[in-house]
């Protein structure tokens, strides 16, 4: 046992010797191998069929792994067929894997690692790989099955160059790179960066080979990657591409996949900012970027599938969610030849821009498609080529969506175009199916049109010489219509042939108000499109047809231009005329034949007159519209033609409160110029039966109005004959026209009350009767002296109620003209040779009244002035009207002329019933500087006027009468029974000083004398009369006498005071001598009671003095100026004959004796009382004494 251990023992230390004196000769044998450098690179050359050479070799054994150390290494392919590789490595560190090695017979390495290493790679024959197939050598096969040995391989910074047959040497530095190899794989990747192909060029690649044939690499399979990053134009000048570049930023991943000697797939990204291919057709891009898969077909075709698509140039996106194409490689000058493009969806106008920028299409088609400048949406694209080598010879088929063309030229404009499209580059179809439609003829139709469903065919063909445009049977639709037509357009290119275009349209169930976009207005003349249009404002339409065939070249061979159109329209408002009236539910035919125009009209209405029959016609060629209508209706429609119409400009607004009532037949006809419509020529004419009129400024209203009335545009407005009747009663009317005036003139009976209305005036209380009147009414359409109102009458049958000699009677005739200018606000009028006047209605209060005769004239300012002269006063003065509404009159004199005797004689005038109302009557002030009557001054007055509901009252009535001053006031209460109240005082001293100033002499003087009177009359103040006269009146007078001389001694008449004169005479006695110094009184009294006018004594009148005593009682009839007094008469006398006298009332007598009695002493000591009556007229009373034998 011990042996065979030992023995073991030694074999196993021989064993373990090996290893250690292998590795002991390796330790000492690997650095020997630097001296065998040159035959190593010898052997490896023929053995990998490349030119090999090691400038430095350095061999060593560390932790029992030989390791190799190569310097300055060269190596360079020896196949003239295939490219050219030269490698020039610094260093070259392997790693040895015995094991391995000794297993499969060849070096394996378990690392390697070759650094800066500078690799040159020439393109040989266009190939930059070699043809594995056509290559005689054995050195590159063996080289990549060395390398398929090994583990791992890895380069660190490598410098590539890339030498292009005819180009400039491209580096790829640095590399950095890892080759790797498993079970039958092998895998490199790294980076690297390409200064020469981009200044930031940088790139990240991966290649799997999961199998791997050496003698044919491209018989493998392989999948790899790579990643580029600010590539730029250089590195199409590698030649892989057959174009120019002057900027490109490329940044991409791709992905792809290689077996059998074809690509089998390809996939990644790329993003292009920016792009500028070299020459003038090619637009700057800038930015491009989409995802894409590019998939083989069969050998040499390939289908291109491009996903979320996005450049733009010059602001302009172009984004195509897919785009899928087949196309085949070629060599040569075009090296794809395509098969066909298909998109998803594609913008018109992001596209028409890129082909713009593109300048891929003839001239005239990018000119075609310049103008056309497309918009919308296009889906469903699809560009086939029939022959792949002629990129033009493409047939396109897409489904349009609102596609939109501009118009070109004489071309229409479309927008909304949906529906399906075919068409190559100069021809095509497209199959509408649009749901919102518009389409416009820019050198036919004002407007497009549009529609909310459109159908049919529409073609184009577009030749070297012309494009032509045709439609098949369009059906066209919308809310307002339902139309079918074609059109056509011939286009030549040459500017000097005609375009002829071609229009058909059929139309049902239309609104009427669509005949305007379907009317030309330059082949109808803007003038006669104008009227067109605007005398149609509504209307359904049955069936219309329109036709047009026309040249559109002006400059080119004449075309003549043949336009119809026809409608047949129900419920038409129709317009002859701006300001005319419309034809409302009209029943019309319209036929238009080029310049020729004919409506008929069936039925309709206008205003509230139905139409009968009418019709409008326009000749060919001319400018003159002529309609003719009759309409049965109510008369109100004439005064609405004569307001509201064309009427209403040539008479002006005077017709405009004309409201005429009833039925009347109107004949209607017009001549309209279409081109200066103002030029109107009219001719109405109506026939009224039992109208009526109603004139609402004045509340006027006439009644069973019978006649004709005419209105023509060269004769006015005119009427004969009219007859109806006004408040009643019958009258007669004329209507004429003279120039822009036109004047109505009324003839019949009018009752007073009723000369109000007629006359703005308030003449209703003062006038009673029915008189003849002549009204004329004067309207035109000038403003200022027009309209214009005058009325005359003689007044005969109207009593008149005014004082101051203005009243009359009944049957007294006297002439009242009035003239009214409403606009003017002026109002004239004279009465007679009476009065005159004028007023400023626009005022407060701007007058004149002119008393007499003459013209009366505006003042100047803003007042009412007073001034004139008649038998019976004059007047000169002013009345103010102030912002409070009060007046103020001031009177510089009022005259009045009335004599006494007069005053006697003129009867008392009557009260009439009829109420005055005083509601409207100012507030008065008045003020009279120099008041008279007759011959007598009576000094200054005033007094204020204040009306209150219906009475007025006199306040502060103050007179200052030749030392006398007279105060009071009165009360007027009017209404249905009116009455005047007046109180007045009078307080003076010597009444002989007013007498005799008014010429009265001085049949009484007095040394102070006072009166009081409370009078009240039935009637207003002006209606003062005697027999009316109630009231009390009473006065005194002290220290006077009664001297009898003069006609003022009428004055003692009224109080039965004897007329001494007389007296003296029936007793034949004459004591003038004794009697000069006049009767003599200490005291004079009296107090009457008026009724009615008959003044009764309520305390005798009482006369006291030095010679005698008198008392009067009784009664003074002043309506019949009848006496029936008794007097009573004291005197100191003896019974003696003398006394007789005295007792038949002969003062001189008792004068004579009162003389006598102081020449005499006291001897006549005693009274003696002698009563006597006094009656009968008391111009010549009867006196007889009641007691002549007297007493004591």
């Amino acid at each position: 046992m011990k042996r065979k251990l030992a023995k073991l023992y030694r074999v196993l230390l021989v064993l373990a010797l090996i290893p250690a004196l292998l590795i002991l000769s390796l330790r000492l044998g690997l650095p020997q191998l630097s001296r065998f450098s040159d035959e190593i690179s010898a052997y490896l050359s023929s053995t990998l069929g490349v030119q090999l050479r090691i400038g430095a070799l350095h061999a060593s054994l560390e932790q029992l792994q030989i390791r190799l150390h190569l310097e300055d290494l060269t190596l360079l392919s020896q196949d003239a067929s295939a490219p050219m590789v030269s490698v020039k490595a610094e260093r070259l560190d392997l790693t040895l894997d015995l094991l391995r090695s000794l297993q499969y017979r060849v070096p394996v390495f378990r690392m390697a690692e070759l650094q800066q290493a500078d690799v040159l790679w020439q393109q040989q024959q266009g190939r930059w790989l070699p043809d594995m197939g056509a290559s005689s050598g054995e050195g590159a096969p063996s080289l990549l099955a060395l390398l398929s040995y090994q583990p791992s391989l890895v380069l660190r910074n490598v410098h590539l160059g890339l030498q292009p047959e005819g180009g400039e040497l491209q580096l790829i530095s640095p590399i950095n790179a890892m080759f790797e190899a498993a079970a039958g794989e092998y895998q490199i990747s790294g980076s690297a960066r390409m200064p020469r192909i981009g200044e930031d060029a940088y790139a990240v690649f991966a290649l799997h080979a999961l199998s791997l044939d050496f003698d044919d690499l491209l018989a493998g399979h392989y999948r790899f990657f790579l990643q580029s990053d600010a590539l730029g134009p250089e590195v199409l000048n590698l030649g892989v591409l057959p174009l120019e570049m002057d900027a490109l930023n490329l940044s991409a991943h791709v992905w792809g996949e290689w077996q059998a000697s074809r690509l089998t797939e390809l996939q990644g990204d790329f993003s292009i900012t920016p792009l500028a291919l070299s020459g003038d057709r090619w637009p700057e891009i800038d930015h491009l970027r989409s995802r894409f898969v590019l998939l083989p077909v069969t050998d040499g075709q390939y289908q291109l599938q491009l996903r979320g698509i996005q450049a733009a140039t010059q602001g302009v996106l172009l984004s195509l969610p897919e785009l899928i194409t087949e196309f085949h490689l070629a060599t040569g000058q075009q090296w794809v030849m395509p098969e066909f493009v298909r998109l998803s969806e594609l913008d018109l106008a992001g596209v028409h821009h890129w082909v713009d920028q593109l300048d891929i299409l003839p001239e005239a088609a990018e000119s075609v498609l310049a103008r056309l400048a497309p918009a919308g949406q296009v889906s469903d694209l699809l560009i086939a080529w029939q022959q792949p080598e002629d990129w033009l010879s493409f047939i396109l088929e897409a489904r349009l969506d609102e596609v939109a063309v501009s118009a070109w030229e004489d071309a229409p404009e479309a927008s909304g175009i949906s529906g399906q499209l075919q068409a190559t580059l100069t021809e095509g179809t497209i199959l509408l199916e649009s749901a919102a439609f518009t389409l416009n003829f820019p050198e036919l139709f004002g407007s497009g049109w549009q529609y909310s469903e459109a159908s049919g065919q529409v073609s184009w063909q577009v030749t070297g010489e012309a494009l032509r445009l045709n439609s098949g049977l369009l059906s066209l639709s919308n809310e307002a219509i339902h139309a079918k037509g074609r059109f056509g357009l011939y286009r030549p290119f040459d500017p000097e042939e005609q375009i002829e275009f071609s229009l058909l349209i059929g139309i049902t169930d239309t609104d009427a108000l669509q005949t305007e976009f379907y009317t030309p207005p330059r082949e109808l003349g803007e003038t006669l499109y104008d009227w067109l249009k605007s005398a149609i404002r509504a209307g359904q339409v049955n069936q219309a047809g329109l036709m047009i065939h026309a040249g559109l070249r002006p400059q080119a061979h004449h075309l003549p231009v043949s336009v119809q159109l026809f409608l047949d329209a129900e419920q038409a408002e129709f317009a002859f005329h701006p300001d005319w009236p419309v034809v409302q539910d009209g029943q019309i035919f319209l036929h238009l034949r080029d310049t020729e125009l004919r409506i008929d009209i069936a039925s309709g209405s206008i205003l509230n007159s139905d139409i009968n029959s009418g019709w409008v016609y326009l000749p060919r060629d001319s400018q003159q519209l002529h309609v003719a209508a009759v309409l049965q209706g109510d008369a109100s429609d004439f005064s609405l033609l004569l307001q509201e119409s064309a009427l209403g400009g040539y008479l002006g607004s005077g017709f405009d409160d004309w409201q005429l009532r009833g039925d009347t037949q109107t004949r209607l006809g017009l001549r309209v110029p279409v081109d200066n419509p103002d030029a109107i020529d009219v001719q109405v004419s109506s026939r009224l039966q039992g109208s009526q009129l109603h004139l609402q400024d004045r509340d006027l209203r006439f009644n069973d109005i019978s006649g004709q009335v005419v209105y023509t545009t060269q004769a006015g407005l005119r009427s004969t004959g009219l007859r109806g009747r006004l408040y009643g009663e019958a009258i007669e009317a004329d209507i004429s026209t003279q120039g822009e005036r036109t004047r109505v003139a009324l003839q019949g009976m009018i009752a007073t009350e009723h000369l109000d209305h007629l006359t703005g005036l308030s003449l209703g209380d003062r006038f009673d009767g029915k008189s003849q009147v002549d009204l004329a009414l004067t309207l035109c359409a000038e403003q200022g002296s027009c309209p214009r109102l005058e009325l005359s009458s003689n007044l005969l049958g109207t009593a008149i109620d005014l004082p101051a000699g203005l009243g009359k009677s009944a049957d007294q005739q006297r002439l009242l003209n009035v003239d009214l200018y409403p606009e003017q606000q002026r109002l004239h009028f004279s009465y007679d040779t009476l009065l005159q006047g004028v007023m400023d209605l626009s005022q407060p209060l701007r007058g004149q009244l002119l008393f007499g005769s003459g013209v009366a004239v505006l003042p100047q300012s803003s007042h009412l002035e007073l001034r004139g002269s008649v038998p019976q006063f004059s007047v000169q003065g002013r009345v103010l009207r102030f912002a409070d509404d009060s007046w103020q009159a001031h009177l510089d004199h009022l005259h009045w002329r009335s004599s006494e005797a007069e005053a006697s004689t003129v009867p008392t005038p009557p009260v009439t019933e009829s109420p005055v109302d005083v509601s409207g009557y100012p507030q008065l002030s008045l003020k009279i500087d120099d008041l008279r009557v007759g011959e007598r001054a009576l000094g200054q007055w005033s007094l204020d006027m204040k009306p209150q509901r219906q009475h007025v009252s006199y306040e502060s009535i103050s007179g200052q009468l030749q030392g006398f001053t007279v105060t009071g006031h009165a009360h007027w209460q009017a209404g249905q029974h009116p009455s005047t109240d007046l109180t007045l005082n009078l307080n003076g001293a010597d009444l002989a000083e007013v007498l005799e100033h008014w010429g009265q002499g001085r049949p009484i003087e007095t040394q102070a004398l006072s009166a009081t009177a409370q009078l009240t009359w039935r009637g207003a103040p002006w209606q003062f009369g005697v027999s009316s006269l109630d009231g009390v009146f009473s006065f005194q007078a002290d220290q006077g006498r009664i001297i009898e001389s003069g006609s003022g001694a009428n004055l003692l008449r009224v109080f039965g005071l004897l007329n001494l004169n007389t007296l003296s005479r029936r007793l034949r006695l004459d004591f003038s001598d004794l009697l000069k110094r006049g009767l003599v009184f200490d005291q004079l009294k009296a107090d009457y009671e008026l009724n009615k006018g008959v003044a009764t004594t309520r305390d005798a009148l009482i006369m006291t003095g030095p010679s005698a005593n008198m008392e009067i009682t009784g009664q003074v009839d002043l309506n019949t100026q009848q006496l029936d007094k008794t007097i009573q008469v004291s005197v100191p006398l003896g019974s003696n004959l003398t006394l007789g006298a005295v007792l038949l009332g002969a003062p001189q007598v008792a004068g004579a004796l009162f003389i006598f009695d102081r020449i005499m002493g006291d001897r006549i000591e005693k009274m003696t009382r002698i009563a006597y009556t006094l009656k009968g007229d008391w111009d010549d009373p009867q006196l007889n004494l009641l007691n002549p034998a007297g007493g004591r």
